[in-house]
């Protein structure tokens, strides 16, 4: 069975589970957080940084975008591209999680566009499809 899988960080370890999720048949999205290095990767099918001598299936498609801001959702999660960009900047603003790594990536690709805060989109009102019979509850 094929599954589409996600790895977050294409260094050594990050990489290496990728050749070995793709050895096994399935698809996997390798997740850098330096554009560039991405670039490098599609173009070379090669993660020259980290295994320079092991070829990247085309089973293997690196990115760097994490919030969709290309248009595109990298991978299934519950909520949609716009919750995922106000949950970053609502943990950015966190003193645990600001100094972060992937936290602080992801928080610098939004500096100067418009995301609206989770509560804001969490706000009770408009379409749902929440059923009549669990209303009340939510």
């Amino acid at each position: 069975m094929t599954v589409e899988v996600a790895v977050l960080g294409a260094g050594s370890w990050g990489t290496a589970l990728a050749m070995q999720l793709a050895r096994v048949g399935h698809r996997v999205r390798l997740w850098a957080r330096d554009a560039g290095h991405v670039a490098e990767m599609r173009e070379e099918r090669c993660n020259r940084r980290y295994l320079p001598d092991s070829p990247l299936s085309d089973a293997i498609e690196p990115f760097a975008d994490l919030l969709a801001l290309d248009g595109i959702k990298p991978f299934e999660c519950v909520g949609e591209s716009e919750e995922a960009r106000a949950a970053v900047v609502a943990l950015a603003g966190q003193a645990d999680w600001k100094g972060h790594a992937v936290v602080r990536a992801l928080n610098d690709r939004l500096i100067g566009l418009d995301v609206r805060s989770l509560e804001a989109l969490c706000r009770p009102g408009g379409p749902h499809r929440i059923p009549e019979d669990l209303l009340d509850a939510a």
